[in-house]
């Protein structure tokens, strides 16, 4: 079905009110090709069998394929790869507006350098997050669509096949292989035991919808945080933590022995963020809750389950209103759309857990009002010890950010191959550190170090938006992130590791929906009728429970209402596809 990950970036956006667009046309200052961490493989040597008078330098014909037409290694761009005045157009999310220039987004630092690279001219059109399903309808209606757009599929109202096939909106990237074969790479080839990556980069084994933001790595980077400095004054640590009594335990300390924690638990009002940042399924659910898309699928046994209205949801409701009940979340959860909204809360000391990630707890840390806060991660809370969790664990390099070709762009070979070259490795170092001087510099030892301008941005700016905007635009845009970007200072490491605490803890995945089934267009059709009034009946009911707004006691009256909405009519649809796939 149509991705829906824009309603996993809104439970951790700032809304950003800006538009704006510019154009970089001066060549602007040379950024040499640096071999990043990400995975550093030789040119391929086959012949070139590119026309020497050719005013561009495409990786078509350039490298050795395998029998799929994959590439056997990375490969790396001649510089620069065009040589033309073309300009490519394009359309991308704007999250941190006041620091981008009255010029336009196109004459900062880093597209800058990215056009001395590459020698492609873009025109940037940056939107803010609230403006862009608005902007991206007019750009439709109108057949104006930029040449790349960023989460275009997400946008767009039908499936991803009437896209591509039906209505070809978008270019079906497959297609055009042997242009991207940095990107092929690093989803088909690079780790074949992969298959959640593969899957989440080719639609079917012949169609690739966009180019998707990958992990150098795949981690939960996002996950249970707890004050360890509160733990150690209460002679305990991170460990103790192991099953939800113990949580409850910890967080009723909190608020009677620790000064001024008055609500320790900064719940989110969408209670999860959702994929690879779960931290409930310990119950054997996906309660992660947002308007506009149908509750989280998985299976047991062969059988569908949607959550938000399994026994085992009931179950983590009733904790979930007694931890409420006892006054250890805060009152005023429902209007957290992410943790940004508890940065104040954290700092002065009225909460002391939150979800969040590595480089947000050292943000944590440094803005704290107590010196002393240290914000440490906490491993996967189980129901009981020895827990093995069947569901929510399994994790794929795919993140956020996609792009996608619009049909109407008049050089996609050039469009494609701007963007593989993120996925180069000197293409994927320039994105992911951004410009020498500005974001990163080198220490005695050659070693890459990030500039002060990022640990402490002199207006208060958290590193992780900085690198938004200076960097790769992971939450929006793709290319290959590297996940240990963010820690290279001194004492980095310490949060570095923090991801690979959080993948430390027993998981089967047997109740996981298999990895890359999807839908007929035809069943996604007939799924899309019911969508929205499941959608909104669950958004408005399931988290009454938490407070008490609805009693627990109409838990089977609620879960009988959504079956009546269409919920009945869908599961029999996916029950229909799971069937098939296992027959």
């Amino acid at each position: 079905m149509k991705n829906k990950a824009a309603l996993v970036l809104a439970c951790i956006m700032i809304v950003a009110l800006f538009t704006g667009c510019g154009t970089s046309k001066d060549p602007g200052p040379d950024v040499q090709s640096e071999t990043s961490a990400l995975s550093a493989s030789p040119t391929s040597d086959v012949e070139n069998t590119e026309d020497v008078s050719s005013p561009y330098h495409f990786a078509a014909g350039k490298y050795e394929a395998d029998e799929n037409g994959f590439p056997v290694q990375k490969y790396e761009y001649e510089l620069p790869i065009s040589t033309t005045d073309e300009t490519l157009t394009f359309w991308s999310c704007a999250w941190m507006p006041q620091l981008i220039p009255e010029e336009g987004f196109g004459t900062m630092e880093l597209p800058t350098a990215v056009e001395a690279n590459t020698g492609i001219n873009v025109e940037y059109s940056m939107m803010s997050f609230t403006q862009m399903q608005e902007n991206f309808s007019i750009l439709l209606a109108s057949d104006d669509l930029c040449d790349i757009m960023v989460s275009g599929l997400t946008y767009y109202s039908g499936t991803i096949e009437q896209a591509i096939y039906e209505d070809e909106i978008f270019v079906n990237i497959y297609d055009y292989l042997e242009y991207c074969p940095n990107y092929i790479y690093e989803s088909a080839v690079k780790n074949p035991d992969d298959v959640a990556t593969y899957k989440g980069v080719f639609y079917f084994d012949d169609m690739i919808p966009a180019f998707y933001n990958l992990r150098s790595e795949a981690l939960q980077e996002m996950n249970s945080t707890i004050r360890g400095d509160w733990l150690a004054e209460l002679g305990l640590s991170a460990e103790d933590v192991v099953t939800f009594d113990d949580f409850y335990d910890v967080l009723m300390r909190f608020k009677t022995e620790i000064e001024g924690c008055t609500y320790p638990w900064a719940m989110l009002n969408s209670i999860e963020l959702g994929a690879g940042s779960y931290t409930l399924n310990a119950f054997d659910t996906l309660p992660s809750v947002a308007a506009g898309r149908l509750p989280s699928v998985f299976q047991i046994d062969g059988k569908v389950q949607f959550a938000n209205t399994t026994a085992n949801d009931l179950e983590l409701m009733t904790m979930l209103n007694k931890f409420y009940t006892s006054g250890l979340i805060y009152p005023d959860w429902q209007s957290a759309t992410g943790n940004d909204y508890y940065h104040a809360a954290a700092d002065t000391g009225e909460v002391g857990y939150i979800v969040n990630n590595a480089s947000g707890c050292n943000d944590y840390n440094n803005t704290s009002v107590d010196p002393d806060a240290d914000w440490v991660p906490l491993k996967k809370i189980l129901r009981h010890e020895g827990q093995v969790i069947h569901v929510g664990s399994r994790l794929s390099r795919r993140s956020y950010g996609s792009c996608t070709i619009s049909t109407s762009c008049e050089n996609i070979p050039l469009a494609i191959t701007w963007c593989d070259y993120r996925y180069s490795d000197s293409g994927a170092f320039l994105y992911n550190y951004g410009v020498e001087g500005v974001t990163w510099t080198r220490d005695e030892n050659g070693n890459v170090r990030l500039t002060d301008f990022v640990l402490n941005n002199p207006d208060g700016i958290g590193m992780d938006w900085i690198f938004i905007t200076y960097t790769l635009n992971q939450l929006s845009e793709c290319g290959l992130e590297d996940n240990a970007r963010k820690f290279q200072y001194d004492g980095g490491e310490k949060f570095w590791a923090m991801n690979e605490y959080w993948n430390d803890f027993e998981h089967d995945d047997i109740y996981e929906w298999p990895a890359g089934l999807n839908l007929s267009t035809e069943q996604s059709d007939e799924a899309n009728l019911y969508a929205n009034d499941i959608s909104t009946y669950i958004a408005e009911n399931y988290l009454m429970f938490v407070d008490g707004t609805k009693p627990l006691s109409e838990w089977d009256s609620y879960v009988s209402d959504a079956m009546s909405v269409g919920l009945t009519q869908v599961k029999e649809i996916y029950q229909k596809v799971l069937d098939d796939y296992l027959g």
